[in-house]
């Protein structure tokens, strides 16, 4: 084989590779899309649990507990006291409230399902207006600096909650690096 005749096969065999390359990247980028829709719809279906007809309302101890990503990186302090939890993401962390599952996921399928819900006990007259779930986001410019629930209700809330904020606090963590999946 010349000398040409290699080069010219060489060349040929690297656009075939780059070829490859972006097919592989194209077929991830769409499996990871796949992914966060199984993740989403997993995370979803996990919520939809029957409502326990009365629990008393128990009264709890100061707890602060970190939140963390598998692979050991703190997403935030996930503090309980009495009735309201206070989410303060780690301070070292960029997570920006504009990152969709801030707002799409834990906002409209998560708190305001159970805002409205208290809502509408406060007009039965089942439950105090003081008493309704209630929740305020705090930010410094687009930077998430805490989240705070007020009158969250029972243990079984308090575990869905602590699970949706850390989901979403994990993919706005990946998004904040750039490793979405």
């Amino acid at each position: 084989m010349s000398e040409g005749e290699r080069v010219r096969r060489l060349a040929e065999l690297k656009s075939f590779l780059e070829a490859k390359v972006r097919s592989l990247e194209e077929e991830l980028t769409r499996t990871r899309e796949l992914m966060d829709l199984v993740d989403a719809l997993l995370v979803e279906g996990s919520f939809k649990k029957l409502e326990p007809k009365v629990v008393a309302e128990v009264e709890r101890e100061v707890s602060r507990t970190p939140l963390s990503t598998i692979d050991g990186v703190k997403l935030a302090d996930f503090i309980v006291e009495g009735n309201t939890i206070r989410v303060e993401p780690s301070p070292e962390l960029k997570l920006e409230v504009s990152y969709p599952p801030l707002s799409s996921f834990l906002i409209n399928k998560v708190l305001e399902p159970m805002r409205k819900k208290d809502l509408e006990s406060v007009r039965a007259g089942e439950k105090s207006e003081d008493g309704a779930f209630s929740y305020e986001i705090s930010q410094e410019g687009n930077s998430l600096k805490a989240l705070t629930l007020k009158n969250f209700g029972d243990e079984r809330r308090l575990v869905e909650l602590k699970s949706a904020i850390k989901w979403t606090l994990r993919r706005m963590y990946e998004r904040s690096i750039g490793k979405t999946r």
